[in-house]
């Protein structure tokens, strides 16, 4: 609830600050960077979570043959290491991109001489932050791919046979 507010509070401030610009042609871009700001921010934030959600998915799957692999006696402590990591790679990722979503990106508009580096100051934060986030989501999905292929290991070992050559 103070988050909301404090959001509010400062669209408020932004939007007072934006109606001192004299210049129309300035009013309207700023206006549009500020909507089209926060719009990629919702939609990067929503294909991370989609993403993320898909990487769970396939988790899941292969904690699943890491049951059924202990079943038939293999050795899956290499696989259930790497399912842990992965889990807590996810979780990580999870909790940024849930941050990111939270984020509001209001430029400090003092005056119109320095509306331009306001304006550069808060695409490149919100550049840098989207950055970070993803970072994490590649490192989660690399994490994935990391028990997937260890899954794919623990399948591959097998026990060597004795097989008897007959001789000449």
């Amino acid at each position: 609830e103070e988050l909301k507010d404090k959001i509010t509070e400062a669209r408020a401030a932004f939007k007072a600050k934006l109606a001192e610009i004299k210049d129309e042609r300035k009013k309207t871009i700023v206006e549009n960077i500020d909507s089209r700001i926060k719009t990629i921010n919702e939609n990067r934030t929503q294909e991370m979570l989609m993403h993320l959600e898909r990487l769970t998915t396939i988790l899941a799957k292969v904690s699943s043959r890491e049951a059924v692999l202990k079943s038939q006696g293999k050795d899956t402590t290499a696989l259930l290491n790497s399912i842990n990591s992965a889990k807590t790679a996810i979780e990580t990722a999870k909790t940024a991109v849930n941050a990111q979503g939270e984020k509001t990106y209001t430029a400090n508009i003092t005056t119109d001489e320095t509306l331009k580096t306001a304006i550069t100051t808060v695409l490149s934060q919100f550049k840098a932050d989207i950055k970070a986030a993803h970072v994490l989501v590649v490192a989660a999905q690399k994490a994935v791919a990391s028990a997937h292929k260890a899954a794919g290991l623990t399948v591959a070992t097998l026990t060597p046979t004795v097989t008897a050559i007959p001789t000449p």
